[in-house]
């Protein structure tokens, strides 16, 4: 679907250039949009706008290859007026998006919006809720669907309302501000398969995320350092004292928190990348082995030979499901979007319910994540139950491994080729009796 957004008359055009949380202010605006599902952006520039600003977005667009369209008026565009609406006719789609300049909004909530517009192809759609009170109530003040045809005919608009808890974003108009809009969009970095431990996490990591936003490190640099804290929780385990596992407990835990913010800050920056993804798998393994070795080690300096064969098979375990749980995303996720692996896999689980196993697994594989894993290291660390804690994760582990071969196989592999081919094979044969 097109979007379509107005820019302002020459003297607010500084303001397009803002930077929200690290991002010109025109360019979250379009880059949220077609990552929400817009296909093409209609831009509509005033007659005294200089044709090399708004800087950054010349800058963007020559970068990226975006699929958007400027077009000069003759006048600064209002959308209340239906002759301004008249006179780009020709360059509106039947129905569009339309989306204030100095409108932040939420992907999710524009994703919802242009959800509900393709169930209503010939409709006017708006958000219903909270946010219809007060000063956003301006139907253009907010991202709306609208449809061509009403605008021209100047008719009264009619509109489909799309529930939304909350607001779908954050205007940029007084009384609110930069601050205002960044900590709303900081908010909204989470995933909609988050659970109460990962809420509680990002939470925590709010203010780094804001703060990083402003700065030169990137999302890759925050998992390095993540793995760089998880290496010192390593070292303070190794130590065998229950001082040095508390520390250690800690320190793991605050890795964890970088692997937070690494998935909050590139989706904040519109950095995320497959790359990026598989990095952030690599770096979690491995910071599970950097643990677990480090309590192997001071395990055995306090209990003796067993608990290098139990972190032994912890290791193994990690390492084992590293390559498994891989190979599992590749079979779930598309190529290029592996990030998307966990939701899908869960809907599998979802819709393989029936099967017990597939029922225990949907309820218990929030356990296998780092975000609810750092919250156990600590407490049993705090608690003195560092070697328990190892025993249990050896037996989860080597769990982990094989539960996962099992789901490949039951939901991704073989048995659909096979009953493919069955089919296949049949429908052939009863060709060849006739």
């Amino acid at each position: 679907m097109q979007a379509v957004i107005a820019m302002p008359a020459a003297d607010a055009v500084d303001r397009l250039d803002a930077p929200v949380c690290g991002v010109p202010l025109i360019v979250r605006v379009i880059e949220t949009a077609l990552r929400a599902g817009a296909t093409r952006v209609l831009l509509l520039y005033p007659p005294n706008l200089p044709a090399d600003r708004p800087r950054k977005l010349l800058t963007w667009l020559f970068k990226k290859d975006a699929p958007v369209q400027a077009v000069r008026l003759a006048q600064t565009f209002h959308p209340g007026r239906s002759s301004d609406w008249a006179e780009i006719e020709g360059y509106l789609d039947p129905q569009f998006l339309w989306t204030p300049y100095d409108f932040v909004p939420h992907k999710a909530a524009l994703g919802a919006l242009l959800a509900a517009a393709s169930d209503c192809p010939a409709s006017n759609v708006r958000f219903a809720g909270p946010v219809d009170i007060g000063t956003d109530s301006d139907v253009f003040a907010r991202p709306t669907i609208l449809n061509k045809r009403d605008l021209t005919a100047q008719r009264a608009l009619v509109f489909e309302t799309v529930p939304w808890k909350g607001q779908p974003g954050v205007p940029l108009r007084p009384p609110a501000n930069l601050k205002d809009a960044e900590i709303e969009l900081v908010r909204g970095t989470g995933k909609v398969t988050d659970g109460i431990y990962s809420r509680f996490n990002r939470r925590l990591c709010w203010p780094a995320v804001r703060w990083l936003s402003h700065t030169w490190i990137t999302p890759n640099g925050v998992s390095f350092g993540g793995l760089a804290v998880a290496l010192l929780a390593g070292l303070a385990f190794a130590q065998g004292s229950w001082a040095y596992d508390a520390v250690g407990g800690l320190l793991f835990f605050v890795a964890g928190l970088f692997d937070e913010i690494d998935g909050m800050l590139a989706r904040l920056k519109f950095r995320e990348s497959a790359l990026g993804c598989w990095l952030e798998t690599w770096i979690d393994y491995t910071s599970y082995v950097l643990m677990y070795a480090g309590m192997m080690i001071g395990a055995y300096r306090r209990a003796g030979e067993f608990y290098l064969w139990l972190g032994a098979a912890v290791v193994f375990g990690c390492l084992l499901s590293f390559g498994v749980i891989s190979w599992q995303r590749r079979l779930a996720a598309p190529a290029g979007a592996p990030n998307e692996y966990y939701r899908l896999h869960l809907a599998r689980l979802d819709r393989d319910e029936r099967n017990p196993i597939s029922l225990v697994i949907r309820n218990l594989h929030f356990l296998i994540r780092k975000g609810v894993l750092i919250h156990y290291a600590l407490l049993f660390a705090v608690l003195g139950g560092t070697r328990l804690f190892l025993i249990l994760s050896a037996l989860g582990a080597n769990i982990a491994w094989i539960v996962t071969i099992y789901f490949n196989r039951r939901l991704y592999m073989p048995r659909d080729s096979r009953r493919s081919a069955v089919v296949s094979g049949s429908a052939v044969f009863a060709e060849v009796k006739k």
